[in-house]
């Protein structure tokens, strides 16, 4: 993440980014490997204490601007006191009962809730605000407003609510003085130290779990460090030090969907046909550990001479064919497809392109590959086709 400080009105803005997972999808979750990479797109959070006219304010607010413009909550401290016993240090996962504790905190009579651009994914990400602000702001309870604004769009598997849980984590960290280095140097210029990220990478997991359910922990992992990386439920993540240029097409179809309820119904579908689901989980894996090798073989066609234009050609036909492959996987065999999904893919594929689902699935984005050499006509073409769908 990046952190900017404003000094002017002695507020902290860290932000995060967005994220597409290129293979893997859903198979992470039950152990597989994924490869996911950062996006440009970025979610913000501004944490502002109170005006010098009044120090002694203590409420908490917390705006979701590109929600609605009244998208707000206030709560009083001693609403919020006994709650949580802060262990910022230490991150640990939000119990159940806990949990609907919090929840009741979101819905009336508190506000936030009298226009229809709220939804309950909306609500548990607010309950997840509040398990992560009571969890690492120790023993202090001056006010401050926590203000959030997004690039990313909701619910469209490009990870904004781990950008969002990121972004969370490190403003509190930074404003309540959470260091796991102890605040080293690297951390001062404005970009966490390694033992720093992972500690509040562990923390955003646990906003996530609360908004998800058993997430991967891919989407944190990438928000947190910025990097392209693999990652595994056993080994974690590890960055991926070089990848090659990708032109990359994102569609968002407008499908909403939970990713919680698609990523349950895929671990159901395992428990009730084991024989055949993990087989299919399987060859999703192999899809992915596939593309990592190929992506070393173009540097080290490159290093044995071959031109860079054919090595990418080479590159972006085994994508191609990996990328369709996956997609084939996660809609007929995992059943995360959606029609608004199929109809980018067949476009796609009457321009000689290949798209897949990004993320969960049920709707969301897609992304489809551009090879290098595709023209800047073909592109707006194929564009407007998907915007006239």
């Amino acid at each position: 993440f990046r952190l900017v400080h404003a000094h002017l009105i002695m507020s902290v803005r860290v932000s995060a980014p967005g994220k597409v997972i290129l293979f893997g999808e859903h198979a992470v979750v039950q152990g597989k490997t994924a490869i996911a990479t950062a996006l440009s797109l970025r979610t913000s959070v501004t944490v502002t204490p109170p005006r010098p006219a009044d120090p002694k304010q203590t409420t908490i607010t917390l705006a979701l601007h590109d929600v609605h413009a009244d998208a707000k909550w206030t709560w009083e401290q001693d609403v919020l006191a006994n709650i949580v016993k802060p262990d910022p240090l230490h991150p640990a996962p939000c119990s159940e009962s806990l949990f609907s504790q919090l929840f009741s905190l979101v819905g009336p009579p508190y506000q936030g809730l009298e226009h229809p651009g709220i939804t309950p994914e909306h609500m548990k990400g607010v309950a997840a605000f509040l398990y992560l602000l009571l969890s690492l702001r120790g023993d202090n309870n001056q006010g401050f407003i926590f203000s959030v604004n997004s690039e990313l769009p909701i619910g469209a598997g490009l990870g904004s609510s781990a950008a969002f849980c990121v972004s969370l984590v490190g403003a509190l960290a930074e404003t309540f003085n959470v260091w796991k280095c102890n605040g080293c140097e690297k951390c001062s210029s404005g970009y966490p130290c390694h033992e720093q990220a992972v500690h509040l990478n562990q923390w955003a997991l646990q906003g996530e779990r609360i908004m998800h359910g058993n997430p991967s922990g891919v989407d944190n992992a990438v928000a947190t460090h910025g990097h392209a990386l693999k990652f595994t439920k056993a080994a974690g993540y590890s960055l991926i030090e070089k990848t090659p240029t990708l032109r990359i097409l994102i569609t968002n179809t407008k499908v909403p969907r939970s990713t919680k309820i698609l990523v349950e119904g895929v671990l159901r579908k395992t428990e009730a046909y084991p024989a055949i689901m993990k087989p299919t989980l399987d060859l999703v894996h192999t899809i992915s550990e596939q593309a990592l090798i190929y992506f070393n073989n173009y540097f080290n066609e490159i290093n044995s001479g071959t031109t860079v234009d054919e090595a990418l050609r080479n590159l972006e036909k085994h994508l191609s064919v990996l990328m369709n492959l996956n997609q084939h996987l996660l809609t007929g065999g995992l059943g995360v497809g959606h029609p608004a999904l199929d109809k980018v893919c067949e476009i796609s594929a009457r321009h000689g392109l290949t798209s897949k689902l990004t993320g969960a699935g049920g709707g969301g984005c897609a992304i489809t590959l551009l090879p290098h050499s595709t023209s800047a006509g073909l592109v707006e073409q194929f564009k407007q086709e998907i915007r006239e769908q």
